[in-house]
């Protein structure tokens, strides 16, 4: 019987459901920290030598302070559905 249970198609469906459900909900409340980015880039140009040196580099920081309540919806959604499937 327990076997049985263990291979039952929409048992199966109803776990990997609740589980990317749970995946969802971690990936919605990560989208109220900000985020940060960056890069570099060191170049040689010229056609004499020596070549003259340059260097770059930049860093972005995004803060979600407006998002009309768009985040907050989703995720409410998603828990209302997490809470459906118990």
């Amino acid at each position: 019987v327990e076997i049985a249970f263990a291979h039952r198609a929409e048992l199966l469906s109803l776990a990997e459901q609740r589980a990317a459900l749970e995946r969802q909900i971690v990936a919605l409340e990560r989208a109220y920290l900000p985020s940060v980015g960056g890069t570099g880039s060191y170049n040689w140009s010229g056609s004499d030598s020596p070549l003259q040196e340059s260097w770059r580099v930049a860093a972005t920081v995004s803060l979600p302070l407006v998002t009309g309540g768009l985040t907050t919806s989703q995720l409410l959604e998603q828990k209302a559905n997490l809470a459906k499937l118990d």
